[in-house]
């Protein structure tokens, strides 16, 4: 009797699912697809975070993003899979006070 949880029956759970479409088993640093859905996730928190912080600041901002403001609130709008993160963790909003910080002091 196979075990079900080997490395090969595991290996073989991961290749259906892929196949399947499923990638939530995939290993990033060998699927693609997943490397570019965990991608469009951290963008999407990103922007999450800098939103938020910009809000948090009293700052508005379509006057700060202008044209870019548009794309940010679609990242930060944009559905993801249920299996990854959901909220900013404390990276992305140091992340995003920082840039605005930057933005402010005319670095960026």
């Amino acid at each position: 009797m196979r075990n079900p949880d080997s490395d090969e029956a595991i290996r073989q759970r991961r290749s259906r699912g892929h196949r399947a479409g499923d990638h939530s088993s995939c290993d990033v640093n060998r699927c693609r697809q997943l490397e570019a859905i965990w991608g469009d996730n951290e963008q999407h928190l990103y922007c999450l975070a800098y939103l938020a912080e910009l809000k948090a600041q009293g700052i508005d901002a379509e006057a700060v993003l202008g044209s870019a403001y548009r794309d940010v609130t679609e990242y930060a709008a944009a559905d993801v899979p249920d299996w990854l993160e959901a909220e900013p963790d404390f990276t992305h909003r140091l992340q995003a006070r920082c840039d605005i910080k930057a933005r402010q002091a005319g670095i960026i």
